[in-house]
């Protein structure tokens, strides 16, 4: 819950909710947050420039926060989507007058509701004249000087982004018609919390603000249950500001197809929430809103990670993705992903730039710099990250997907796929996190060491395969998988002794030592942890090295390289991670 200080006072006909100072903290409800973090992100410039500390720790009275968010809220609405140079010059200076204006009252106490509305109301009917002076002068010389989109008239104010606020009266175009002082004094009234219609009688979910879930679909979330008159009773007085700052929260994401995703880390720290989407907006905004934005987001996020000390934190982290918004501007799909120190270690370990992991991240369709992903056009790169990190940051094994991927291409005869030497970074992240202990510190360096042993393991099963038949390779490979995709390590390592055993070829005795290592760490494996890790992060090198041996074209003439491999039977259609 927000931390409330309230001092007795406001609340009153005519005056803001509240007159008190409040502390700010997380909610733990990722929308309530996001809108708390959007409502800090608006005052920036306003009430503080650099760090919201003054407004989280309670040092800014309530009834200044709404004044200042009423003139912050304005001035990023003004219309910048104008071409004519002179009207886009006006709302320039209306923008400048506004801080101006909002100065001066802040400076003479002038911070009642009443205060707000006319100061705001005053400047917008000030600068429509100005426009509608703009307007004459270009039907005066035959239109060549209007507004080169064919508008006759600009409006002074954008409506939300996705139109997200439809259902409030300030944001309604019905509502705009009537001109931007309507808008604002809408506006006013609601913030006053006297706008009874969606206070007190709209639920909190999809109906009233586009980016919520509907109450249907995500019925265990308690905002369906409320109205904004709750919150502001029993969360924050600043409750019904936070919902309509929820977008501000979030940093817009574009895919290389355009599509419009929305992402937030929902921290227990509101200052460590902000700062992030902070981070991110910036990243962001420098790569021109597409290419690896989200990479970058993550990375931002998992440096904050790394450098934090308090584990209560390390392990709350939750990436929000909503998206893609559909034409409606409904969002229809909400995924998250949680981080903890070690995934946010292993993920940044050696220094390794997140970007590095964007060509080998996603097992499922296995994207590999612009090629093919398994008989299909190349992935969404965001996709393809998001779906990959997914497994490691929520605990999921990845091993088993990239296993069951190699025996797929064996038993279908699938071209050749090069080195897929990537799947050594699932291996060694498995085993890593095999060991639960590793989660309090010491993953990143735990990682590193576990895939050059693993590499090394790589390397001696490639030597080890090197002249074997074609079709000997496409059985090893067949019957190891299914051993380790049944689960039953003993016939595993039975089958695995007897391969390696049996034939004499260089790395033999490196492997069979390997083979002591898995039954060594499996036992400890079932008793520490809940077992099923260590086994397949294990095995997956002595797989992959028998796999790229039998891909290459000196594994036969019927190799993949000649196009000519046939499958050796029929296998079903593995879909997923996980």
């Amino acid at each position: 819950m927000l931390c409330l200080t309230m001092s007795a006072g406001g609340g009153n006909a005519g005056s803001w909710p509240c007159s008190g100072k409040i502390e700010l903290a997380a909610t733990g409800n990722w929308y309530l947050d996001a809108g708390a973090v959007g409502f800090l992100r608006i005052l920036k410039g306003w009430t503080f420039e650099e760090e919201p500390m003054d407004i989280i720790e309670g040092r800014v009275p309530c009834d200044h926060l709404l004044f200042d968010y009423s003139f912050a809220f304005w001035s990023r609405r003004i219309n910048d989507d104008v071409d004519d140079e002179r009207t886009r010059a006006v709302l320039e200076d209306l923008r400048s007058r506004m801080k101006e204006e909002w100065m001066r009252a802040r400076d003479g106490e002038r911070t009642a509701p009443a205060d707000a509305e006319e100061i705001l109301v005053g400047l917008v009917e000030e600068y429509r004249e100005r426009l509608e002076e703009i307007r004459a002068t270009a039907d005066a010389g035959g239109g060549n000087d209007r507004n080169k989109k064919g508008q006759n008239s600009v409006e002074i104010f954008e409506f939300a982004p996705g139109n997200f606020l439809f259902n409030f009266s300030f944001d309604n175009s019905s509502v705009a018609k009537k001109g931007p002082a309507e808008r604002i004094r809408k506006f006013v009234e609601y913030l006053k919390g006297e706008d009874r219609k969606v206070v007190e009688e709209r639920a909190l979910d999809r109906t009233l603000i586009k980016l919520l879930p509907s109450a249907e679909e995500f019925s265990n979330e308690f905002l369906g249950n409320l109205t904004v008159r709750d919150l502001m009773e029993n969360v924050s007085p600043l409750a019904h500001a936070f919902l309509i700052s929820i977008e501000a929260g979030l940093v817009e994401i574009r895919t290389p197809q355009n599509d419009r995703n929305y992402v937030y880390f929902h921290s227990p720290d509101l200052l460590l929430s902000y700062r992030i989407q902070e981070a991110i907006a910036s990243r962001q905004e420098a790569a021109g809103a597409r290419d690896s934005a989200l990479t970058g987001s993550l990375a931002d996020a998992l440096e904050y990670l790394v450098k934090l000390e308090a584990q209560w934190t390390l392990e709350n982290l939750l990436m929000v993705r909503l998206g893609p918004i559909g034409n409606d501007q409904m969002v229809r799909e909400a995924s998250y992903y949680p981080f903890d120190r070690c995934a946010a270690e292993i993920l940044l370990s050696g220094g390794r730039a997140l970007n590095d992991f964007v060509q080998e991240i996603c097992v499922q369709e296995i994207c590999v710099g612009q090629e093919i992903c398994v008989g299909r056009p190349r992935a969404r790169e965001n996709e393809c990250l998001i779906r990959g990190l997914s497994g490691l940051v929520e605990w999921r094994p990845l091993s088993i997907s990239s296993i069951e991927w190699l025996r797929e291409q064996v038993a279908g005869g699938g071209e050749s796929r090069g080195e897929p030497e990537f799947l050594l970074s699932w291996a060694a992240a498995d085993a890593t996190r095999a060991r639960r202990e590793g989660r309090d510190g010491g993953c990143g360096k735990t990682f590193k060491s576990r895939h050059n042993q693993l590499r090394e393991v790589y390397r001696n099963a490639r030597e080890f395969a090197k002249g074997a038949d074609e079709d000997e390779l496409a059985g090893w490979i067949l019957k190891l998988s299914y051993d380790i995709i049944r689960g039953d390590d003993n016939v595993f390592m039975n089958d695995a002794l007897r391969i390696i055993a049996g034939r004499d070829a260089a790395g033999r005795g490196e492997l069979l030592r390997h083979l002591a290592r898995i039954i060594d760490e499996s036992e400890v494996d079932v008793r520490t942890t809940s077992g099923g890790w260590i086994t397949p992060a294990l095995a997956l090198p002595l797989l992959l090295g028998f796999y790229v041996e039998w891909a290459s074209p000196d594994a036969g003439a019927g190799g993949p390289g000649g196009g000519r491999r046939q499958p050796l039977f029929t296998m079903f259609k593995y879909e997923g991670i996980g």
